[in-house]
């Protein structure tokens, strides 16, 4: 096993914190200041990601002691969406009608003292 720490940038030399760097069944992200410490074998294959940048790939023993990461090129097409809205009564609109015409009744009835019977 051999240990090594490096150095994560991007383009303009800045540090970059919390860069994932994977091998085998490990795994470690870089500090505030950029740097990760790895051990492994050193043929072990190190992949090193990043949101937004492409990612790089080195075994252990070739692992330098600086690495730039760079910005993906690519870039996604744009997407549209279109559907059309369904014409459909809401579920709760028949209960609330219903509703509305009971107490719409007792209301009606709210001003005489008789008891009145109601059948629904």
């Amino acid at each position: 096993m051999i240990t090594k720490t490096t150095l994560i940038v991007d383009e303009m030399n800045r540090p970059l914190d919390r860069v994932h760097l994977s091998w085998g069944y490990g795994g470690t992200t870089t500090n505030f200041s950029g740097i990760a410490t790895v051990k492994a074998m050193p043929n072990q294959r190190v992949t090193i990601s990043y949101v937004g940048k492409e990612p790089d790939y080195y075994t252990l023993k070739d692992l330098p002691k600086k690495i730039i990461l760079m910005n993906r090129l690519e870039s996604l097409d744009e997407v549209v969406v279109n559907a059309k809205p369904k014409k459909t009564t809401p579920k709760y609109l028949f209960p609330a009608l219903g509703a509305t015409a009971l107490l719409a009744i007792l209301m009606s009835m709210a001003g005489n003292d008789a008891p009145k019977k109601i059948t629904l």
